[in-house]
């Protein structure tokens, strides 16, 4: 009796063993049907302004705004407010055109959280900035990423910064400071401040450039502006560099100060003019609040990739995959990867930094492309932290620009599990503008630059991958790429794929099944 005791006992261990195996770790992401199921950021930002001085200062002039869909939704009420209360005539323009009028709606965020749409012209039909006394571009890592892109806009920021004279004004918050990479900015200027996101890009740019490191004090709480004062006699416009949304007031006063001598300061705590705030809601002209998911553009419809001719409900069983996202990632490819995954018979399990669990109840909300609309809540409960490569035969970098590139590369703990799994001789796969977070990865980007591997890249991640010397020069038209552990003495598989377009996912997987299928299928035996 007591033998069939023990022999049930372990029976009913191994059935719960092999079921555990075979579940997926988390549950399939849920539909968003309501904005309202969208949480807030929860980030709180300044709601005072300097004080006014003299009455409309700025009378007659003609402030141009920069910047597209996820801008930074105070970078963008905040400095509006701050010009137009002083009599400036405040024009909006973004790379995104939708219809013949030039005419385009731009959704504002609150960091992950769409929260206002603006009417904007077409940034390519602007033939000279000259026209404009004063330039600004915000922050919000899709809007600043987006604006990069802009070759023709990136060359005039410069023109505009040299020739404008004194009398005009170039002012740049934030992950805005990326724009200083492409218009060339970023070579003639001795310090530079911008969002703490934005390290990666700017010292990959400085390194590029053969400019210390150092010159970037985003960091540093420190420099929350640098102000670079053009004199009379001088050809050049005034400059003004934020850090991020904290240092609006002082930007604000600093922008006053050196362009139109304003005596301003930023406000003490409690002092200030208040933001034309009602129920927490920003009231302008310019801004429409949001409220239902109707209101949002649409977005380009999910491009279809086909099901891998190579996936059997068998060809993945029992592969334990992670895979890494943050509000913000791709839905289609998170979504592709995880059905098809599963579909293979992989367990799946989402992993996050470890403040979204924490602070977070694990929500990440997937995005569509452009990120405008919110499509699906993700649960993650596994942060990176706290996670063991042993549990991982596959680790997975989902794209989508705010994730991969505004939280995951910035997230110390996301190299640190990159690295153990790949020692443990795991596989690393990056979709998208997942392969930002081979930038921080060191042991990897030197790896790969080695050995100038092919790494395709989504266009947004493809300047930054080169001016950090992992790849020797831009990607081919290639859509994926792949290194098999051992195909260069590495102990551990990678893959790459461009993204969410013309069957790169599919090609993804089919090379990740390819992979999986020459190695042992249970990781917690790899030493």
């Amino acid at each position: 009796m007591v033998s069939f005791f023990r022999l049930s006992v372990v029976l009913l261990t191994l059935s719960l063993s092999y079921f555990a195996l075979c579940r997926a770790d988390s549950p399939r992401p849920s539909p968003i049907l309501s904005l309202s199921d969208v949480a807030p950021s929860g980030d709180q930002y300044p709601s005072r302004l300097p004080v006014l001085t003299r009455s409309a200062p700025f009378a007659g002039k003609e402030v141009l705004f920069v910047f597209s869909h996820g801008v930074e939704d105070h970078e963008i009420y905040y400095q509006l407010q701050y010009f137009t209360a002083r009599g400036a005539n405040v024009t909006f323009a973004c790379p995104h055109v939708l219809n013949q009028y030039n005419i385009s709606s731009v959704v504002l965020s609150d960091f992950y959280r769409p929260s206002y749409v603006a009417q904007c012209q077409d940034v390519n039909s602007i033939d000279n900035l000259h026209w404009y006394d004063a330039v600004f571009v915000a922050g919000g890592l899709p809007s600043s990423s987006d604006v990069r892109l802009e070759a023709r806009f990136e060359r005039q920021l410069l023109t505009y910064w040299r020739e404008a004279g004194p009398a005009r004004l170039l002012a740049i918050i934030c992950s805005g400071s990326e724009s200083m990479i492409e218009s060339g900015l970023l070579a003639e200027l001795e310090l530079i401040t911008g969002s703490p996101a934005s390290r990666f890009s700017l010292e990959a740019a400085l390194y590029a450039l053969h400019m210390p490191l150092g010159n970037y004090k985003g960091m540093s709480d420190q420099y929350p502006v640098i102000p670079y004062p053009s004199e009379a006699a001088s050809s050049r416009a005034q400059l003004v560099l934020g850090r991020n949304p904290d240092a609006s007031p002082l930007f604000c006063a600093t922008i006053g100060n050196t362009w139109m001598q304003l005596d301003e300061s930023a406000p003490a705590q409690g002092e200030g003019d208040p933001l034309h705030m009602v129920n927490g809601v920003f009231r302008s002209a310019q801004l429409t609040p949001l409220s239902t998911l109707s209101q949002l553009p649409l977005a380009s419809p999910p491009m279809r990739n086909r099901s891998p001719s190579k996936l059997s409900p068998d060809s993945l069983l029992h592969r334990r995959v992670g895979i890494l996202v943050a509000s913000g990632a791709h839905d289609v490819e998170v979504m592709y990867l995880y059905d098809h995954l599963r579909r293979g018979g992989a367990n799946v399990t989402f992993l996050c930094p470890s403040w979204i669990p924490a602070y977070k109840q694990g929500e990440v909300y997937l995005f569509s492309e452009p990120p405008t609309v919110p499509r699906r809540m993700a649960v993650c409960d596994h942060g990176v932290d706290e996670a063991n490569a042993q549990d991982y035969d596959v680790l997975l970098t989902a794209g989508g620009l705010l994730s991969s590139n505004g939280v995951l590369r910035n997230e110390a703990g996301v190299p640190t599990l990159l690295m153990k799994v790949a020692k443990a001789g795991g596989l690393l796969g990056f979709v998208g503008t997942g392969n930002a977070v081979l930038l921080p990865t060191l042991e990897l980007a030197k790896f790969l630059a080695s050995n100038q591997l092919l790494v395709p890249s989504h266009p947004y991640n493809v300047r930054d991958l080169v001016d950090a010397g992992i790849v020797s020069h831009p990607p081919t038209e290639a859509q994926t790429a792949s290194y098999p552990a051992g195909s260069h003495g590495q102990p551990f598989g990678l893959l790459f794929g461009t993204g969410y377009y013309d069957d790169s996912m599919t090609m993804f997987l089919e090379g990740l099944i390819d992979m999986l299928s020459t190695t042992t299928s249970n990781p917690s035996n790899r030493d």
